[in-house]
């Protein structure tokens, strides 16, 4: 019997430094039926010529090149490519344990789990861990509703999407935003919601690599709509998705309208020229719309306020 591939989809774009590192644990995982797709986004550096090298060892990869476009269309572009049963995403400056995509795939056919998640250590260039997510320290499978709910509380549960693997048919109809950084959270959670269950390795097995100007740890104008316009789709989902209890739905919009309020007043804040007007009117319209008739972002310590003391008596069951 053939063994299932694993399409590993991996975005590069100016990423010498760590190119190398990445796709030497790739290359090495104990599962070796893999495809490995790398789709460099038009990279100016040295990036193209690494993963050439690599390809001339390894002949599981194959490169695409495309004109800069961003993570999310680089993502879709290994989307359309990949071969496999399953799809797993590694992030170019990051790399991972030699036995990741072998447990998470286990993790799958022990359960029948459609996507297997596993932990995380967030750690400097030098290596050293500055925090661990790990959700579920120990084996476990959650039906959807129960996953999803964590998810989208975000705290120990990550919208990320490199973390874990997927039954490639979750991904059919379903495509990364283009042109917009948090592409994961505005997509994890529908592919969740087409889930029966989720299950979790119990081991820290991503090795997530934080770096001073990477584009998400930038503060810029982009990087603030992006992240309203994610949080604005999952306020959205949440009301219509009826796999909720009445309490665990009051608790995801309080905290996704926390997040709108906040990410509101960092756009007040950075729009304040004239050309800048529209962005600012957009997230004002947009909360006046669900939120409150009369919302303006300069009362925005009252607005804050009074929605954390709503979430009080709900937040704290989902830590």
């Amino acid at each position: 019997m053939d063994y299932p591939i694993i399409s590993v989809i991996i975005p590069a774009y100016n990423v010498e430094k760590y190119i190398d590192k990445c796709l030497a644990s790739v290359c090495s995982q104990t599962f070796e039926n893999l495809d490995i797709i790398i789709i460099d986004d038009g990279s100016t550096d040295n990036t193209l010529a690494l993963c050439h090298k690599w390809a001339e060892k390894d002949p599981r990869i194959k490169i695409l090149h495309q004109k800069n476009q961003g993570v999310s269309q680089a993502c879709n572009v290994g989307l359309e490519v990949a071969s496999g049963n399953y799809i797993g995403f590694v992030d170019s400056d990051d790399w991972i344990e030699t036995r990741m995509f072998q447990e998470l795939l286990e993790s799958i056919q022990n359960t029948g789990s459609d996507i297997s998640v596993c932990g995380i250590l967030m750690e400097l260039k030098n290596g050293k861990v500055i925090k661990r997510l790990n959700f579920k320290k120990n084996k476990t499978t959650l039906k959807q509703s129960v996953a999803l709910k964590y998810l989208l509380i975000d705290k120990s549960e990550k919208s990320y999407r490199w973390n874990k693997l997927y039954k490639k048919e979750l991904f059919e109809g379903i495509f990364f935003p283009k042109d917009r950084i948090f592409e994961d959270l505005a997509t994890l959670h529908v592919l969740y919601a087409k889930a029966a269950s989720i299950s979790y390795t119990g081991n820290l097995l991503y090795h997530y690599v934080q770096r001073e100007n990477s584009l998400v740890s930038e503060n810029n104008l982009k990087k603030e709509i992006d992240f309203f316009l994610a949080n604005k789709e999952r306020y959205d989902f949440i009301l219509r998705y009826t796999g909720f209890s009445e309490q665990d739905r009051k608790a995801l919009i309080l905290r996704t309208m926390q997040r709108l309020l906040r990410t509101d007043k960092k756009i007040y804040g950075i729009t304040r020229a004239d050309a800048h007007r529209a962005e600012r009117q957009m997230t004002r319209e947009t909360l006046q719309d669900f939120y409150y008739a009369g919302y303006d972002t300069k009362k925005f310590i009252r607005h804050l306020l009074l929605n954390y003391l709503q979430s009080i008596p709900y937040l704290y069951l989902y830590q």
